[in-house]
């Protein structure tokens, strides 16, 4: 019997998936919980591209990883989510793109965020507030 998932429902399963992965890594937990919780927002207040820019630059460092931080890995799980190909970075991905193609990702991003959110929020605990 072939069950039909509706594209909510593909998209709650990848975000559970990245939840998942993060609870087994003690140390990014409560950042990763953290972002998660602002990815929404971020998006909708500075854009899809600013926002992947600010992720890259505190998760990266000279293109490669920083390890231990929680804004590599949720750019990563962004990038798994709204690209096909692994080789691909979805910031020179969107910077390439015409209007429509960059408000589909857009739109794409925040619905995969907001899942991540109540996720993160459901599972995650976040970091003491300063």
């Amino acid at each position: 019997m072939s069950i039909l998932r509706t594209r909510e429902q593909q998209i709650a399963t990848r975000a559970a998936n990245c939840i998942s992965e993060v609870k087994k890594e003690e140390k990014l937990a409560k950042r990763y919980g953290t972002l998660a919780r602002k990815l929404p927002s971020l998006v909708l207040t500075n854009g899809l591209g600013q926002t992947l820019a600010f992720l890259k630059s505190k998760g990266y460092s000279q293109g490669t990883p920083k390890p231990d931080a929680a804004e590599a890995l949720i750019y990563k799980h962004l990038c798994g989510h709204l690209l096909t190909s692994k080789d691909s970075d979805l910031l020179d991905t969107i910077m390439g793109e015409n209007s429509l193609e960059y408000r589909y990702h857009t739109a794409e991003a925040l619905a995969f965020a907001g899942w991540l959110k109540r996720f993160a929020e459901a599972e995650l605990e976040a970091e003491e507030a300063a």
